[in-house]
């Protein structure tokens, strides 16, 4: 306070009038991996916070990186700053949760969670308020992006492979912090579910692709000793998209990739496409949400369109810094004190 005084003391009743409001106005804290913080690297993910916080420093907001173990959210005098919480999953007043969401370039800033656990799952879609001309040039670009030449959110395989026809695919997501968070059911029951009820359908099963669970693993070999005939590919995921007949997961990215081969999608855990996919969490559950699946005719491209549109930040746009201040309105933080 002394130094604020002598500042003070220095300026003219106008200046000082401006530098006193500057002191009482809140910022914006992006709470980031330390490594982040430091600038260690640069990528997708930390290329949106630079540019972010480039915008807002440019209209005069004050920005601030603190490391994610640091639990910014948790201090009692950033209560009034606005906090966005990196794969966060907290519904707090002033904190905003950041990550990005299953289509590149689409970012989940939102009140509850990012991805499986965002607040997209709490609002009812409803088709006949989407434009369907609209939503089928949206998709169509992301197909041609995406889906025509193979490229996902992680390296695919350019290679094609040999896969069966008219099969239930199986995404497992490892052991990754997401999975761990929206999982209900183990992804070996969700196996063992999806092993008692698939009839004659094949059965293709694709790890993720960052990291394979051993226990996933584990239960397929159980389950082939059994006799239950399950083929495991490191295949492209739209090459296996492209041939399934549905998708099934805990709450993977897959099956929203999915959607733009206008496939199903079946759920075992916690997810924010459950307004448009299907939930199960045993065999008789998994049973019905499969017949469910393959006989409903389903407006795919609208829910894309909806999904991305509405509850999504496009990174590619102009004025990042409006789009997420927006959020934080919508979200009831109150922006006029940045």
């Amino acid at each position: 306070w002394h130094d604020t005084l002598t500042t003070v003391e220095s300026l003219s009743m106008n200046q000082a009038s401006a530098f006193l409001d500057r002191q009482r106005c809140g910022s914006v804290i992006l709470a980031l991996p330390r490594k982040f913080v430091l600038r260690r690297k640069s990528n997708n993910l930390t290329l949106f916070y630079d540019r972010l916080e480039e915008e807002l420093t440019s209209v005069g907001i004050v920005v601030e990186r603190i490391a994610l173990n640091k639990r910014p959210h948790e201090v009692r005098g950033n209560q009034s700053k606005l906090i966005l919480l990196h794969n966060g999953a907290r519904s707090l007043p002033n904190v905003l949760n950041s990550g990005l969401s299953y289509i590149p370039g689409y970012w989940n800033i939102d009140r509850k969670g990012v991805r499986g656990m965002s607040s997209a799952g709490d609002l009812l879609f409803e088709p006949d308020t989407v434009d369907v001309d609209k939503a089928a040039a949206f998709c169509d670009s992301l197909r041609e992006k995406y889906v025509f030449p193979r490229r996902s959110q992680y390296m695919q395989a350019r290679d094609s492979s040999v896969l069966p026809e008219r099969f239930i695919a199986v995404f497992f997501q490892g052991d990754i912090q997401d999975a761990q968070r929206t999982t209900r059911p183990s992804s070996a029951r969700m196996l063992q579910s999806v092993a008692l009820e698939s009839g004659d359908l094949p059965i293709v099963v694709k790890h993720h692709p960052l990291r394979t669970s051993a226990r996933d693993v584990r239960m397929i070999g159980l389950l082939r000793q059994k006799g239950v005939t399950i083929v495991e590919t490191d295949a492209n995921v739209h090459d296996i998209l492209a041939g399934c007949l549905v998708t099934v997961s805990v709450s993977s990215g897959a099956c929203f990739e999915g959607l733009l081969h206008s496939k199903p999608a079946i759920f075992f855990g916690r997810t924010d496409l459950k307004n448009f996919g299907y939930s199960a969490q045993c065999p008789d559950s998994f049973r019905q949400a499969l017949d469910r699946a393959l006989h409903d005719v389903k407006p795919f491209d609208q829910y894309v369109y909806w999904y991305l549109s509405s509850n999504c930040v496009d990174a590619s746009k102009p004025d990042l810094w409006k789009a997420v201040l927006a959020k934080a309105r919508h979200a009831g933080f109150d922006t006029k004190t940045l």
